[in-house]
């Protein structure tokens, strides 16, 4: 069976070694365990980018990935031209494959789609497609711009065989074959008995610094808490957005280590382990890849339930706006042990099967039990 993926982000070759974002690195190598040939289909990395998706530290171990570049990115402005370049590029390799693995229904996965001969499209939809319009700043800019993410996410939906969503929530908006698949954690499971047991415990905020993420609600609970349950409380941000420079305008003198994003999954992992809570205040998400992240690392979440995060966790939660109730949520943590044992013992149960092995074993059993014919050739090609 041969797969091509197509992750946000970029991917390059060095030394004849395919670099890649390391979601879509670690996807591709535990895919690559279980089916034949994997490729990875992406676009060069922009030069001195910082931003994440050009972030291609990542090492493809697996000697049967290899890479199709789409060459550069491209602006807005080039869409024409991108696409005639993707449909030159992609045409003929594409007959080869026998699955399109499409994550992000996006204007960019629309564009493959189009371009692509495979006679199999699987997408996965990591979340709302609203979330991202959060960030702009006008009510109508907002609009046009959720409208537009809803409708390429749809129209690449509508296309596929197979849909994949994080929750069960995010199912009932789409028909035909449609499977819950969480996103994959990207960091080792770590075991703790317990957090928030000490005077100087350590809060960490993970993810796009944006509005929509409540950024800024979250950086002013760790302030009251500090100042009402916890004087000696710091705080850990990992991240970077357009929020950033609010974010160190509330940050509370000498509390707060401002890291940057973090794309090396063992160095993020230790930043988890070291955690006691996770502040999630986020105003528009499905279930998000961190909560998962701190649920394993054995780390307390507070979150806002937004999306689909009060069906899938049973957790501490707080209204959207609500910065005392997040504080509330963390004193509550703060008396009640057993509470807090319980919420860590239960939540590294459920996060052990998003683990990205746990992922990709989903996403291919997906695969073969649609198409039969596809198990008995991986099989052989493994």
């Amino acid at each position: 069976m041969r797969v091509a993926i197509h992750y946000a982000g970029a991917a390059k070759l060095d030394d004849g070694r395919v670099r890649t974002t390391s979601e879509c690195g670690r996807i591709a190598d535990a895919l690559a365990e279980r089916a034949g040939r994997v490729t990875v289909v992406a676009y060069e990395p922009r030069p001195g980018s910082a931003d994440r998706e050009d972030d291609v530290s990542y090492v493809v171990r697996a000697p049967n990935v290899d890479l199709l570049s789409l060459g550069p990115q491209g602006s807005r402005w080039s869409l024409l031209e991108r696409r005639r370049r993707v449909r030159r590029i992609v045409r003929g390799p594409s007959a080869s494959w026998d699955v399109l693995l499409l994550r992000f229904a996006n204007r960019r996965a629309h564009t493959l789609w189009r371009a692509s001969r495979a006679p199999r499209v699987v997408v996965q939809i990591g979340g709302s497609p609203w979330r991202l319009a959060l960030a702009a700043r006008t009510r109508v800019f907002r609009l046009l711009y959720g409208l537009r993410n809803e409708l390429n996410q749809r129209r690449v939906a509508s296309n596929a065989d197979i849909v994949f969503v994080v929750s069960k929530r995010s199912a009932q908006s789409y028909r035909g074959d449609v499977r819950v698949v969480p996103d994959a954690s990207l960091v080792t499971s770590h075991v703790a008995n317990d957090r928030l047991a000490s005077s100087t415990p350590l809060f960490i905020v993970v993810g796009h610094l944006s509005a929509a993420k409540g950024s800024a609600d979250a950086m002013r609970a760790f302030a009251s808490i500090r100042a009402s349950v916890f004087p000696d409380a710091t705080l850990d941000v990992v991240g970077d957005g357009p929020a950033l420079g609010e974010l160190r305008a509330l940050a509370p003198a000498g509390a707060v280590t401002f890291h940057g994003w973090v794309s090396d999954a063992d160095t993020l992992a230790s930043v988890y382990a070291g955690a006691d809570v996770l502040l999630h205040l986020s105003r528009a998400e499905d279930v998000p890849r961190v909560i998962w992240e701190a649920l394993s690392s054995s780390v307390l979440v507070v979150a806002t339930p937004v999306g689909a995060i009060s069906d899938e966790f049973d957790g501490v939660v707080s209204l959207v706006d609500d910065v005392d109730g997040a504080v509330d949520a963390v004193r509550r943590l703060a008396n009640d042990p057993a509470k807090r044992r319980q919420m860590i013992a239960d939540g590294r149960a459920r996060a052990s099967s998003v683990t990205v092995d746990a992922v990709a074993s989903s996403i291919v059993a997906a695969i073969e039990e649609r198409w039969p014919e596809l198990a008995a050739d991986a099989r052989t090609t493994r």
